[in-house]
C-alpha cells in the first residue's frame, strides 16, 4: 500500500518492487502521504479517509 503523495518514499520505488515480484499486490491510495495523512502524535478522533482506506486494504489482504 503506497500513497501517491508520499514525499518520503517515491512511488517509483513501489512500482519497482512490483516489477521484482509481479505476483505481489500493489495498492495505490490517491492523495495519501507517507503516513496516510495522519500525524504523530495523533490526537484526532476521526481517521483520515486515506488511513481508513489503508486499513481496509490491509484487512482485505489479510483475509485472503
Amino acid at each position: 500500500i503506497h500513497g501517491d503523495a508520499d514525499a518520503s518514499v517515491s512511488i517509483d520505488e513501489a512500482f519497482q518492487l512490483k516489477k521484482w515480484n509481479p505476483k505481489a499486490d500493489l495498492e495505490i491510495i490517491a492523495g495519501a502521504d507517507h503516513v496516510f495523512n495522519i500525524r504523530h502524535p495523533w490526537t484526532g478522533e476521526v481517521l483520515t479517509k486515506s488511513f481508513e482506506e489503508a486499513i481496509k486494504k490491509s484487512v482485505d489482504f489479510l483475509k485472503k
